[in-house]
This record gives C-alpha cells, sequence and structure tokens, in this order.
C-alpha cells in the first residue's frame, strides 16, 4: 500500500462512524476534493481506517501522521470527548498551534451536540472543550442525515474547504518567512563562534569588575491601546519620539518547557545533551582548571547572572544548537560555583506580527502604529530553579517552529528590570545575539 503525505489529521472515534454507516468517512473524501478544486493542489487527509497498512503499528503511524500535518480536523461528539486517544491528538495541536503563534489549524466539524458545547457548560470543568468554546466551528448536526448532493450540505461543505484555502494562503507566508531567515542563517555561518567564545564568557562571568546594574523599578511601553482607548494617541507618541506599541494585549512570558510535551522535551534534551558532552570534552579540561580556582575565591553569593538570548530566526540551525548546548555547561558549572544565574530567550509569537498586525488591518491602518508585534518572551531558567529541574527546557531552542522575529530592546528592558529584583549586590546581563534584530511587521 502507498501511504499518502497528509495535510490534514482527522481525529474521530470510530464507532461513530461505523455507527453512521461511514458517513464521517465519506465526509473526509468530499472534503478532500473540494479542497483540491479550490486550490487546485492535492488535500489528503489522514484517517486511521484506511491509512494504517496492514502490520504497521498502529500508534507509531498515528503519531507520525499527526507530526506531520498541517491542519486537525476534530469531528465533535460525545464519543470525542471521552476518548484518550482524540484528546491526545487535540492537545498536541494546539501545542502546535502555540508554538506557531498562529489559531487556524484545528478546524473543528460538531457533529453531534455535546454538553461541553451547550449553555448549561461550566467554564473551566473541561480544558479542550474551553479551547473549542473560542473557536468558529463548522456546525454539521443539521446535515449529518442529508445527501452530500443537496444544495446546502455541498455548500457548507465548500465553505469549510474556503477556510482551509485561507489557513493554507497564512502557513504558506509563514513557510517563506521561515525559508527568509533559514538562508540568513546559513548565509552567515561562518559568524558562528559560540564553541570559542563560551569558555571566554565563563571566565568574564568571575572576573568582571562591572558595578551593579540599576535599572530602576520595572519598565513600560507606552501603547495605542485600540481595546481601551490611550492617554496618548499615535500622532502624539510620534511628536515626542517616543517607542510605543499598538498593543501589548497579544504579548506573553512563558516558560520553555511548556512548548512542547514531554516525550519531546526528553528527545530534544538528548540532542543537545550529546552536543554538549563534546564540548565539554574538548574544553572540559582547560575551562575546570580555570574555574575551580576561583571557588575558594568567591564570598556567599557574590553577583547574579542573566543570559538572554537572541531566539529569531536568523538563528537557526547549527547557531541555536551551539548555544543551548552551551547553555548546559554553563549552568553546571554557575551551579558548582554556587552563582545565582538566570536564562531568557527572546522572540515574537508569530511572524509577519501576528494578532497585534491583524488588529491593527482590522482597524484600518491608522498612521503610526509603533511595535506591530506579539512578543515571546521565554524563561528557560530562573534564579530559583535548579540547573537539573531545567536542563530539558534548553532543548526547546531548537524546536522547530519557535524561532521567529526579534524586539532586541525590549528583551533588554526585560531582562534587566528582572535582574534589578535579584538582591545581588554585583549583577551582570550578558546577550548572545547574532547582531541582525528584523521586524518587517513595524518597518
Amino acid at each position: 500500500m502507498t501511504q499518502r503525505q497528509p495535510i490534514a489529521f482527522m481525529s474521530y472515534v470510530r464507532s461513530d462512524d461505523n455507527h453512521d454507516g461511514g458517513r464521517i468517512t465519506a465526509f473526509r473524501e468530499r472534503l478532500e476534493g473540494e479542497v483540491r478544486m479550490q486550490t487546485g493542489r492535492p488535500f489528503a487527509i489522514f484517517q486511521d481506517r484506511n491509512d494504517i497498512a496492514w502490520g504497521q503499528q498502529w500508534e507509531d503511524q498515528i503519531n507520525h501522521s499527526l507530526a506531520g500535518a498541517a491542519f486537525l480536523i476534530p469531528i465533535l461528539t460525545p464519543s470525542f470527548f471521552e476518548s484518550p486517544a482524540c484528546r491526545s491528538e487535540f492537545q498536541t495541536f494546539s501545542l502546535k498551534e502555540k508554538t506557531l503563534g498562529v489559531n487556524r489549524l484545528i478546524l473543528p466539524l460538531y457533529y453531534v451536540t455535546c454538553d461541553q458545547l451547550g449553555e448549561e457548560y461550566v467554564i473551566s470543568s473541561d480544558e479542550i472543550a474551553d479551547i473549542l468554546r473560542t473557536r468558529n466551528w463548522t456546525d454539521w448536526r443539521q446535515y449529518r442525515f442529508k445527501q452530500f448532493a443537496d444544495e446546502d450540505v455541498a455548500s457548507a461543505l465548500a465553505n469549510m474547504a474556503s477556510m482551509i484555502k485561507s489557513s493554507i494562503k497564512e502557513l504558506d507566508a509563514i513557510g517563506l518567512a521561515a525559508k527568509d531567515h533559514r538562508a540568513i542563517a546559513l548565509n552567515e555561518s561562518s559568524r558562528s563562534d559560540f564553541p570559542t567564545a563560551i569558555p571566554e564568557l565563563l571566565e568574564k562571568i568571575i572576573e568582571s569588575p562591572t558595578p551593579a546594574i540599576s535599572p530602576g523599578p520595572g519598565y513600560e511601553i507606552p501603547e495605542v491601546n485600540p481595546f481601551a482607548g490611550s492617554s496618548k494617541s499615535s500622532s502624539e507618541l510620534a511628536q515626542t519620539n517616543s517607542y510605543h506599541a499598538y498593543t501589548t494585549r497579544f504579548d506573553e512570558i512563558i516558560e520553555a518547557s511548556e512548548l512542547a510535551d514531554q516525550a519531546e522535551l526528553l528527545g530534544l534534551y538528548k540532542h543537545i545533551s550529546s552536543l554538549s558532552a563534546s564540548f565539554k570534552k574538548r574544553f572540559g579540561t582547560e575551562l575546570a582548571a580555570k574555574l575551580s580556582g576561583f571557588r575558594a575565591e568567591l564570598p556567599e553569593s557574590p553577583l547574579g547572572v542573566t543570559l538572554l538570548i537572541d531566539n529569531s530566526g536568523s538563528m537557526r540551525g547549527q547557531r541555536i544548537a551551539d548555544v543551548a548546548a552551551w547553555c548546559l555547561v554553563i549552568i553546571e558549572w554557575m551551579d558548582r560555583l554556587g552563582i545565582p544565574i538566570e536564562i531568557l530567550g527572546f522572540t515574537t509569537r508569530a511572524w509577519k506580527g501576528g494578532q497585534s498586525r491583524e488588529l491593527w488591518l482590522a482597524n484600518g491602518r491608522p498612521w503610526n502604529p509603533g511595535r506591530l508585534n506579539d512578543l515571546r518572551h521565554l524563561v528557560y531558567k530562573s534564579f530559583s530553579a535548579s540547573a537539573e529541574t531545567c536542563a530539558p527546557s534548553f532543548g526547546v531552542m531548537v524546536r522547530e517552529g519557535l524561532l521567529k522575529e526579534n524586539i532586541d530592546g525590549e528583551a533588554l528592558l526585560w531582562a534587566s528590570s528582572r535582574l534589578d529584583s535579584h538582591p545581588a549586590k554585583k549583577k551582570i546581563l550578558f546577550v548572545f545575539s547574532d547582531g541582525a534584530p528584523i521586524d518587517d511587521s513595524t518597518l
């Protein structure tokens, strides 16, 4: 049997399809054809009953197809919410949406009335239901027993195909942006000198006479704030040469470990830890000799150190893998020396602006909007967390889809404000970056 490369994954309970005489399967076939008609491109939807050949490992094939698909089409019935497999598939795609910064990858089909989607549902009683209730879905309940050739059924299916077509265009744009930044990373690969630079960095952390950083209590970015109105208009902000954002509503500060499930975290960690081991083998003896001499001279809690890491698209490939691997070395040595350290990252939630830019477009593109990006600031290791506990989170740096655009200035303000709250008398902030800040949307 020849395997198709799926673009979408249909998540459903097989007994529901059997009870309806294969109508869910028929729907899948019709939708494939309608999307192909509207786009001119094949649109394969993975369905377990026809895409798993005899003798294949069922769970492995499901997981492989789920990871490769761009869209999830959950068939919502009461059995769907009771199925551990369906819930796992939904959560996997929800995480994929979060990483990519888009919310159009899950395309629900409401097939049979569910209590979780009704008026009496209690918010927060089901994580999946909470997400679904905020989404637009195709309500198929009225068409369940009708013929696909009926005009209203065919029209509803065509509308769903049109939504998929729009989402495909958005994903194509995301892929193009990522490709452009991948080219930058490849063209500048000769500048990736982190393996030789970081041993020197570790020495500087110990020896640096840098005085304490005092950036002040926190920071605030002025915003136009189209939701609640602003004390200053965009034109007033421009006249005062004030840096500002159109809105900060969609910005986030997130623990890096939240962007991958446990199994993926361990897989990514295995990759960077092997690279880290090779670095320690290459530099370990010399580094140990240099740093161990400082241990006896260090007073208790002598300083606080923050490492702020550029997580932009131009850092892709070996460059970011080197940084992630060296972070494992750094936190290990700082832990041995008793030096508190925090490691942070910065990027954006989406390519080409995200929801901030979409809101600006919907409001008629007002002049001088300011920053038009959804910020994503990541915490890989906080001061209070142990090196051992946080080590797996550094694998997230090499996770496909994380590295996007970078708003360097606000990231520096954020990192320094966190460092300022640390009780150490001496504080040092280091930044790892390839020196290529980019923000296409605001430009």
